[in-house]
């Protein structure tokens, strides 16, 4: 049972960082490791980063936080909560914004755009 929520939040935390979603993930991180590292942050940073210069696929990203998560749950078991919490997230999707106002020159001269503009989550971030 334990594999399989660190395997659901480390896919999760993966998903995340494919479609852009980082900010999210560093406040996670804040809550689930605590203040006393920076190591989990710097490893998001360079997941990220491997990520959009195609070094490292998502399975390898996956497979390195089920490795931190697993190290984390076994030195702080009171860390499990916040791995649950991740492992039942939905997996990212697309962004949505609903409206959008535009002053000055530029793309929308002509008026406000009013209505969904979708980001497709395969480009990543």
């Amino acid at each position: 049972m334990t594999t399989a929520i660190i395997t659901g939040a480390a896919g999760n935390i993966a998903a995340n960082l494919v479609s852009g979603h980082v900010d999210s993930l560093r406040q996670w991180i804040g809550k689930a490791f605590g203040s006393g590292s920076d190591m989990p942050l710097q490893a998001l940073q360079d997941d990220l980063a491997a990520l959009r210069a195609q070094l490292r696929s998502d399975r390898d990203v996956q497979v390195r936080w089920v490795m931190l998560l697993t190290r984390l749950l076994h030195t702080s078991p009171n860390a499990r909560p916040f791995i649950e919490e991740m492992a039942r997230q939905p997996a990212a999707s697309n962004l949505h914004i609903g409206s959008q106002t535009n002053n000055g020159s530029g793309t929308f001269v002509g008026g406000n755009n009013y209505g969904p503009i979708t980001v497709p989550s395969s480009q990543g971030a």
